[in-house]
């Protein structure tokens, strides 16, 4: 039996291996990972909802019902919002009325009494996992990210 050299027939290895591949698209995989609630009542201070004055020495203020909360989530990968919150089980909508008023203790003139959101702080991965071809993959993972979802019936005040 003759052993004949691949640049005598015509074709050279890397032609060999390159009828191999495949010639669709990559496919691509996202999705949510090492996900948890790391904070079931986390204040947002970040994220005043409503605030008033006291013009009085010894006076009150309050804050009404019906602010807007907003509800972040990262994102990464081009991982969609709706496919995020999915995974996490929490509402895809961007905002969160809030059905909580409060009232300040009496306070000295001019002091500014605040609302801000409590909810759920998540913490997460987003992993992405390309294949190339048969038994071939990339993964790739993001640091941690977060989101926050506000409660509807809980508010901090300061």
């Amino acid at each position: 039996m003759a052993i004949v050299a691949a640049s005598a027939v015509g074709f050279s290895i890397g032609d060999a291996v390159d009828a191999h591949r495949s010639t669709a698209p990559p496919k691509i995989v996202t999705s949510v990972v090492n996900k948890s609630v790391i904070n079931r009542y986390w204040t947002n201070m970040g994220q005043m909802i409503g605030s008033c004055k006291v013009g009085t020495k010894g006076s009150t203020c309050s804050i009404s019902t019906g602010k807007t909360a907003t509800r972040s989530v990262s994102l990464a990968y081009g991982m969609t919002r709706g496919a995020v919150t999915a995974s996490l089980g929490i509402d895809a909508a961007t905002s969160v009325s809030v059905g909580t008023s409060c009232s300040s203790p009496p306070l000295p003139a001019g002091r500014i009494y605040r609302a801000y959101p409590i909810g759920e702080k998540w913490q997460y991965k987003i992993q992405k996992i390309t294949y190339v071809g048969i038994g071939l993959s990339k993964t790739q993972k993001t640091g941690w990210l977060t989101a926050f979802n506000p409660s509807r019936t809980h508010i901090y005040c300061v």
